[in-house]
């Protein structure tokens, strides 16, 4: 059944997705996997660590410090909306009379008046869909309900059908033009982009659903919600059940064999080991490192994402280090994990156990982060059968 008042007033569609990963429009093999960092712009604070990765054009094309391909964004909004905050999955259409808000954090809460003025009745199953992420056009695929999608974000990859619709423009600058021109009944968008584009969006008349993808729960809640948002109920419980016991199996894999130490780098300066970030506790991915039979070797932190200088990296002693960043292709570009050699005094360095990691599905948010555990269980405990 589709989402309505009544379900969104008793917390039916839950916290669910971010996830904003890419493809570019004419795909190549020169990419890089790309940390979104920092900018003043968006109010992140100096130091903060990133909270999205994405896949973008060959570094030689990125511009800004560091060559960013997208900006740094927390995922939370100074409006206090609680679709912008990922607390909630709501349905939403145009910005609403009044006044009544709900401020996490702010000591406001008018929760009546907030979902009265958020949740929009919706008496049938969307028809035309517009993901603006690329890991929640790969859930609606999962529950089936990929034929209704009309239009998706630049950098989408997956199902490989998405090569044949329409693109919107990218994850924080949507085409707002080509995005009306496809009559969608509803938006769905990342909690991270929201900040930019939820506000347009609404302005313009346009239904949204934000979701947030903090941890794995997250996704199962993603799963579950945009199922019933799309009318693929039963669709999206098989999805659950089936991302469940892919977990599980990756993990009873992995059960008896030594909890590995591991660092799970996100970004770095290419062809350097400047401006490390790392993956800590409170992500999805340290989640699924734990399933394959790791253990993060750095302390926690309360974004799930920080800073890392070999200072630290020497502190966490790590066994293994999976690394998502490489540096430019090419003829000059040399060999991306050429730059570990400058740290021979680590046990992974000496016992060669750093691996390149560049499959596109791993810092997507969705059921394929089942693939993404089974990746992760091979690189860390490879004598696992």
């Amino acid at each position: 059944m589709p989402l309505s008042f009544a379900s969104c007033a008793k917390g039916g569609a839950d916290p669910l997705v971010r996830a904003g990963r890419s493809r570019p429009a004419s795909p190549s093999k020169n990419q890089v996997f790309a940390i979104v960092k920092a900018d003043q712009r968006v109010g992140r604070g100096r130091g903060r660590p990133p909270h999205h990765l994405c896949r973008c054009p060959e570094v030689g094309k990125l511009s800004g410090i560091g060559q960013e391909c997208l900006r740094y964004v927390h995922g939370h909004s100074d409006r206090g909306d609680s679709i912008a905050s990922g607390r909630k999955n709501t349905l939403q259409g145009p910005p609403p009379h009044g006044r009544g808000s709900v401020r996490h954090g702010r000591g406001s809460v008018r929760v009546f008046a907030a979902l009265l003025a958020v949740c929009t009745i919706v008496t049938a199953a969307p028809r035309r869909l517009v993901s603006l992420s690329p890991n929640l056009t790969e859930i609606i695929y999962g529950v089936g309900a990929f034929d209704q999608v009309v239009g998706v974000s630049e950098y989408t990859s997956y199902p490989p059908a998405v090569s044949k619709l329409p693109l919107v423009g990218g994850w924080q600058n949507p085409d707002y033009e080509k995005l009306l021109a496809l009559r969608p009944d509803l938006v769905l968008m990342d909690v991270g982009q929201a900040q930019f584009v939820q506000d347009k969006c609404k302005q313009l008349g346009l239904h949204v659903m934000v979701l947030a993808d903090e941890k794995v729960e997250n996704v199962y809640a993603a799963i579950a919600a945009i199922g019933q948002a799309t009318g693929h109920e039963a669709e999206a419980r098989k999805l659950l059940a089936t991302t469940r016991d892919g977990l599980q199996r990756v993990s009873q894999k992995t059960a008896g064999l030594p909890k590995l130490k591991v660092v799970l780098i996100v970004d770095r300066t290419p062809g350097t080991l400047r401006d490390l970030y790392t993956a800590t506790a409170g992500s999805f991915l340290a989640e699924l490192v734990e399933i394959a039979g790791g253990r993060l070797a750095v302390p926690p932190d309360k974004l799930g994402y920080a800073k890392l200088s070999k200072e630290d990296l020497l502190a966490a002693g790590p066994d293994v280090i999976l690394d998502f960043t490489h540096g430019a292709v090419g003829r000059f570009a040399g060999d991306p994990m050429e730059a570990w050699k400058e740290m021979p005094e680590l046990r992974a360095v000496r016992t060669h156990r750093v691996s390149a990691v560049n499959e596109d599905y791993v810092p997507h948010a969705s059921q394929r982060m089942v693939q993404t555990a089974e990746l992760f269980a091979r690189l860390i405990h490879p004598e696992a059968k």
